[in-house]
């Protein structure tokens, strides 16, 4: 099931374009990995921030100013992904190392909601100054670790040699 589904996102008018055009699979790594940047370097500031670090800024202008950022650095990242999927989904559907990305990124996803949804609705009494309470600093945490995983796996996943398809 899974192969037939690779197979079809190859087929893809991405994936032919990514084949067609020598300079199309490196720009989309760059972009790629611009826009990973972009969301790993503000989920750092933040989450250590919400770590205890810094007390003195206040969380919430913090996110003010970083989280669209962190956003649209998320939407490069995952437009440039899916049409970096659709170039070698055949390889990709057997690769630990992608497989592993692709379990951690909803579960980072989960720990940001969790995070604006549960953990942080005490953030008045604690905006400034103050140590953020525990729940906070473990998910924050656990955000730090899953990012750095998922960093770690895109890295790992050029790494990993599949058999060829043909």
């Amino acid at each position: 099931m899974w192969m037939e589904l690779a197979r079809a996102l190859e087929k893809t008018w991405p994936g032919q374009w990514v084949r067609s055009w020598e300079w199309a699979f490196p720009l989309l790594e760059i972009t790629h990995l611009l826009g990973l940047t972009v969301v790993f370097g503000g989920m750092v500031l933040l989450d250590l921030r919400l770590l205890g670090l810094r007390r003195a800024l206040s969380v919430s202008l913090l996110q003010r100013h970083i989280l669209p950022c962190v956003w649209t650095g998320f939407a490069v990242a995952a437009i440039s992904g899916l049409w970096l999927i659709c170039f070698e989904a055949r390889q990709l559907v057997n690769d630990p190392a992608f497989l592993i990305k692709m379990l951690l990124l909803p579960l980072a996803g989960l720990n940001a909601a969790f995070m604006h949804h549960v953990a942080q609705g005490t953030l008045p009494s604690w905006d400034t100054q103050r140590m953020p309470p525990p729940l906070v600093r473990c998910s924050a945490a656990l955000s730090l670790a899953l990012w750095i995983g998922i960093l770690a796996c895109g890295r790992l996943i050029a790494y990993y040699y599949a058999p060829d398809f043909g």
